[in-house]
C-alpha cells in the first residue's frame, strides 16, 4: 500500500507521537508493551490507540493516543522501508461489546490489511482481527441490522516472549 493510501485510511482513525526507540522481535511483544503502557497510567473512560511498525530491525510502537470518549483519529508517517505491521488500541467500558472489533474496526484493518488488536479495559482480554481471516457477525434486527462486528481471536500475553 502506497505511503498516500495509508496516510488516507488512518485519517477515519489526531497525530501520533514519535516511534519508541526500542525494538521488538514480534508485532506480538509490541502489544504486550502497548497493553502494558495502556494501563500503566492512563484513565479507562478514554481509547488509547498506538501503531506497530516493521523496521529493518524488527517492529517499533507509536507513542499512545487519548482519544475522546470511545473514538480516536491516527496520523502517520513512515520512513523509507518501514512498514506499518498493526493497528492496537482500547476499548473502555462493559465488556458484552467492548469485547468486539466494531464495524469501524473492521474497516479500517480490512482497508490497510494489517490486523488489529484491542485491549479491553474491563475483562483484561486483549483480541486480534486479521483481515480476510476472522469471521464477521451481523448484528441482526433493528437501528444496527446492518452493522457487522467481529470477535476476532483471544490473544494469550503470556505466550508472548
Amino acid at each position: 500500500m502506497s505511503p498516500s493510501k495509508t496516510l488516507a485510511a488512518l485519517a477515519v482513525l489526531s497525530a501520533i507521537g514519535a516511534a519508541h526507540a526500542s525494538d521488538f522481535p514480534t508485532v506480538d511483544a509490541a502489544i504486550s508493551h502497548a497493553v502494558s503502557e495502556s494501563t500503566a497510567a492512563h484513565a479507562p473512560a478514554f481509547e488509547y490507540a498506538a501503531v506497530v511498525i516493521q523496521t529493518a530491525e524488527g517492529y517499533r510502537l507509536t507513542d499512545l493516543v487519548r482519544g475522546e470518549g470511545d473514538s480516536f483519529r491516527l496520523s502517520l508517517r513512515l520512513a523509507a522501508g518501514e512498514h506499518l505491521a498493526a493497528l492496537f488500541h482500547t476499548h473502555p467500558g462493559a465488556p458484552s461489546f467492548s469485547d468486539m472489533f466494531s464495524e469501524n474496526d473492521t474497516k479500517v484493518s480490512d482497508q490497510l490489511n494489517v490486523p488489529s488488536y484491542i485491549y479491553v479495559t474491563e475483562s483484561q482480554h486483549v483480541r486480534k482481527y486479521i483481515p480476510k481471516v476472522s469471521p464477521k457477525y451481523s448484528l441482526g434486527a433493528g437501528p444496527f441490522r446492518n452493522t457487522s462486528i467481529s470477535k476476532g481471536a483471544l490473544v494469550n500475553l503470556e505466550q508472548i516472549t
